[in-house]
């Protein structure tokens, strides 16, 4: 009987959810449009905020408006925003290239951004994530656009928002866009954090 009992009690214990558990999120990097690597857990800043993205996807596009006036939003509260591409050609709408070269995946999605950064205005900073990132049914991202908030130290996922965060194109819309006010108050929740501690030197 005694024997069960501490079996029971060492199942149970395994199977507790693990303390600040970040689900692999802390090795998450990517590379900027101007070449610089970006380390998720290394950002100096009491929230990150990923937006994913991609340049054949038609909700992301529509999204677009409204993200930027939420990256304004991000900014004036001091946390730190992306707009993140999968590493990965054909699902960027970049055909008929076979290659295993990180770096030239990397460039050609880097050129490929662009595109839209002078098409569209986009002010948001751009991150192409490192490999192995996926973006899968069974990953943390299931498809895009869908927006990701972090806290930090250490860092964190507090929610997944699917969908666009809304695809009003003014002000006024904004205000009225239950899915843009909802996004804010994620974002509000995610800056609450009693943990974050600028580093010396920032």
């Amino acid at each position: 009987m005694r024997i069960t009992s501490v079996i029971i009690l060492v199942s149970l214990l395994s199977c507790g959810p693990k303390p600040h558990s970040n689900l692999g999120v802390d090795d998450w990097s990517g590379t900027t449009i101007d070449g610089s690597q970006v380390q998720l857990k290394d950002i100096d800043t009491n929230a990150v905020i990923l937006n994913f993205y991609s340049p054949i996807c038609l909700p992301c596009i529509e999204e677009l408006p409204s993200l930027e006036k939420f990256y304004q939003e991000v900014k004036q509260k001091q946390a730190v925003m992306f707009l993140a591409v999968e590493p990965n050609l054909e699902r960027n709408g970049i055909d008929n290239v076979n290659t295993n070269d990180i770096a030239k995946i990397q460039s050609l999605l880097i050129e490929r951004v662009k595109q839209d950064v002078k098409r569209y205005g986009i002010q948001i900073p751009i991150l192409i994530m490192n490999k192995p990132f996926l973006i899968e049914q069974n990953q943390i991202v299931t498809g895009t656009p869908e927006t990701l908030f972090f806290r930090t130290q250490p860092l964190r996922l507090h929610y997944n928002f699917i969908g666009p965060i809304s695809i009003a194109t003014n002000s006024a819309d904004l205000e009225k866009s239950s899915r843009y006010q909802f996004a804010i108050s994620k974002l509000n929740e995610t800056l609450i954090s009693d943990n974050y501690k600028p580093r010396e030197g920032y």
